[in-house]
């Protein structure tokens, strides 16, 4: 009611009409240290219960030593306070002022549910609230929070009836929404495509939130490769156990600077080589010694410098920087067989000299397009933030030795290949490695899909993945959302939509121990033209089960008098929802031909959507056998 009034007009209209508004103070507004402060037992609304809490709590992520009124709460209500955010504190305590079936909706930093610090916390919330809604604003950081250093998450839910952490049904769903930057800015307002929805089972995400990050640009068939691969081994097994079964050292450089340690003498450190942070920006995986510098003559001192430490500063190693370049998009490893130290701001894979030729695979791995891949739908911060990569991410990819790949004979192979490079590169002189190195990359990569047993259709998928949604990550700026995704599709992306869904919906079938054969139709009309569409039509032939049929056509006319068709029979414009726009897929079953229709950019023409057609047809299909047999009382 008084939305856009100054001050002085409420005073005004107060003595023209002899009226006060009441004080809110005592009433619902409460301040003051003790009445107002949430975690304190004293708040004003202790003990009282609300059917709806809406919120943007503070964020905040108290340093050092310094002890707020959320760690005393937390530790009374044993209650995670992972990376002490007060946001995520203040989720856990609302619920203590929600009714049963009282709902919440919070703003939440969007680390607090994404990092891998963090699955105890999310863990608690999903088995303390039913989840209906939960909204991710990664992508949208650098346009819709341009002057944020971190964008959000939106949480919708409501108290379980017990409220007690506990039991999460195991058909429970909730919906998982990650509008992105380039279709929600082209349409001026917040906007998704129907592959940027997903339905999620809570207990599936209590156990493993990483689910989060990997749902935000992938699906099934992407955690499929992943929970295969992992299941082999990860990097981390490389490391992790007691010291002596340890093959490899993980770990920073060293230290330069720390107030809560003791600083000693650098001495031991000045006679060596010293790697600068930018040799690793010199677009080769291997570190070319001239690149190397002596070590800085301002720093006398260091802190925890030790026998640990000194020994990663030789041998066979691999090093990388926390963060990449958005024009690289990959983890700048580089490997290095020789004395040299370098700082914290490096971290190292270390290992001894009868690995390393595993180790100069593992460099080459760390810029593949498979690990850029992995970056998609692991790396969060990436993502959401900033071209940032952690110890603690890098550490879950998977990564086994030769004996263990899926293949060991074509795994070492492919590491012999690898070696054979790496030692071609390392020859040459400094300013030919980047050159050389592009000429290698896609004989490299190939070389790191076989090593993993990536078949065919997942090389494809990986390379589509990395090559046209990967530069639409997180635009910066509106001269940003130019990118492959958004572009025209061509000819040649109907034909590998068309193939890969007449392919997939064939595995369906044979999976499902079915019958018949398909048949595939796109047509398109000129993208010159306004609004240009495409269609597909597929249909099933059950008289003979043999492989599909495909064919595509660009045809103005074509296309035309197929959308009037679709029209008589139901196509509508889609309406606008209540709080997104869903630019969904028209589905329409006609004469026994299921038609669908999309606009003609390439993120809508992909081998990753052909996928997910394929499996909602079959999901569609299954549903409504389904429901004719309750209908027939079978």
């Amino acid at each position: 009611m008084l939305e856009g009034l100054d001050p002085a007009d409420i005073l005004e209209a107060q003595e023209r009409d002899e009226a006060k508004l009441p004080s809110l103070n005592g009433s619902n507004v409460a301040y003051g240290p003790d009445r107002a402060d949430f975690f304190r037992a004293s708040h004003a609304f202790e003990g009282r219960r609300f059917s709806l809490i809406i919120s943007n709590p503070p964020w905040a992520e108290p340093e050092g030593q310094e002890r707020t009124s959320a760690d005393d709460w937390s530790d009374r209500a044993a209650a995670p306070f992972v990376r002490r955010q007060i946001a995520g504190a203040y989720a856990l305590r609302a619920l203590e002022f929600l009714a049963d079936g009282g709902r919440a909706c919070l703003i939440l930093p969007i680390g607090q549910l994404l990092g891998p610090s963090s699955a105890a916390f999310v863990s608690r919330l999903l088995k303390a609230y039913v989840p209906s809604r939960l909204i991710n604003f990664g992508d949208l950081q650098g346009l819709l929070f341009p002057s944020a250093e971190n964008t959000c998450h939106v949480f919708l839910g409501k108290r379980r009836s017990d409220g007690v952490p506990g039991h999460v049904p195991f058909g429970e769903t909730f919906e998982y929404l990650v509008p992105k930057a380039d279709l929600s800015l082209a349409l001026g307002r917040l906007t998704m495509q129907s592959a940027d929805r997903h339905i999620l089972q809570t207990r599936s995400v209590a156990e493993d939130p990483q689910l989060l990050v990997t749902m935000m640009w992938g699906d099934a068939s992407d955690l499929e490769i992943w929970t295969r691969l992992t299941r082999r081994g990860t990097l981390a097994d490389f490391w992790e156990g007691p010291r002596r079964f340890r093959r490899w050292v993980y770990r920073k450089g060293i230290h330069l600077n720390d107030k809560s340690r003791v600083p000693v003498d650098a001495g031991p450190l000045r006679g060596r080589p010293f790697v600068p942070i930018a040799a690793l920006s010199a677009g080769s995986p291997v570190l070319h010694p001239d690149l190397l510098t002596k070590w800085p003559e301002t720093q006398s001192t260091v802190v925890g410098l030790n026998e640990d430490v000194l020994a990663v500063f030789d041998g066979p190693r691999v090093l990388f920087p926390d963060g990449f370049s958005r024009e690289e998009q990959n983890i700048r490893a580089v490997y290095y067989n020789g004395r040299a130290t370098f700082t914290h701001s490096i971290g190292v894979i270390a290992g001894k000299q009868k690995d390393a030729e595993l180790l100069q695979f593992a460099a080459v791995y760390l810029r593949s397009a498979l690990d850029r891949y992995f970056l998609m739908m692991r790396g969060w911060k990436m993502l959401c933030e900033r071209n940032g990569v952690h110890l603690t991410d890098i550490e879950t990819f998977p990564f086994f030795t030769p004996e263990d790949a899926p293949d060991p004979g074509i795994a070492a192979t492919a590491i012999s290949e690898v070696g054979v490079r790496v030692a071609e590169l390392a020859a040459l002189p400094e300013l030919e490695q980047a050159p050389r190195y592009s000429e290698f990359r896609p004989h490299l990569d190939e070389a790191v899909f076989a090593y993993f047993g990536l078949t065919t259709e997942e090389r494809r998928l990986v390379r589509e993945t990395v090559d046209v949604l990967m530069p639409s990550i997180r635009p910066r700026s509106f001269l940003s959302l130019d990118t492959p995704a958004q572009h025209l599709a061509a000819p040649k992306n109907f034909e590998i939509y068309a193939r890969a869904l007449a392919e997939s919906l064939t595995m369906w079938r044979t999976r499902t121990r079915g019958r018949g054969r398909f048949r595939v139709e796109v047509v398109a009309n000129d993208p010159r033209r306004a609004g240009p569409s495409g269609i597909v039509r597929v249909t099933y032939i059950d008289q003979t089960t043999d492989g599909p049929q495909l064919s595509t056509e660009v045809s103005d006319e074509l296309v035309l008098d197929t959308l009037a068709r679709l029209r008589n029979v139901g196509l509508r414009a889609i309406p606008s929802g209540d709080f997104l726009n869903l630019v969904s897929d028209a589905h329409l079953w006609v004469d026994g031909a299921l038609y669908f229709v999309r606009p003609l950019t390439q993120r809508s023409w992909t081998i990753r959507q052909a996928m997910r057609d394929a499996e909602h047809i079959v999901r569609q299909v299954q549903s409504r056998a389904v429901q004719d047999k309750i209908a027939a009382g079978v």
